[in-house]
């Protein structure tokens, strides 16, 4: 366990449950689940996961004073 995914996948879970598991509301609470797992991130002060972690072509926003992504080729 630990990667970014699997985390978003138990918390769409559990917000589905909560939810009384309806049907058809898969993406919502995919995405409420992400939005929750980058918003805990964001606020730890430090990234929660590697760089490994996050999906081929994305890279995580540079922080501090030299803010420049660094480029994928």
């Amino acid at each position: 366990m630990g990667s970014r995914e699997e985390l978003i996948r138990q918390r769409a879970h559990e917000i589905w449950e909560d939810a009384g598991c309806p049907e058809g509301q898969a993406n919502v609470h995919w995405d409420q689940a992400t939005a929750e797992i980058v918003a805990a991130e964001g606020s730890s002060g430090s990234p929660k996961f590697a760089e490994d972690d996050l999906p081929e072509g994305l890279i995580r926003a540079p922080k501090g004073p030299n803010r420049q992504p660094k480029q994928t080729i």
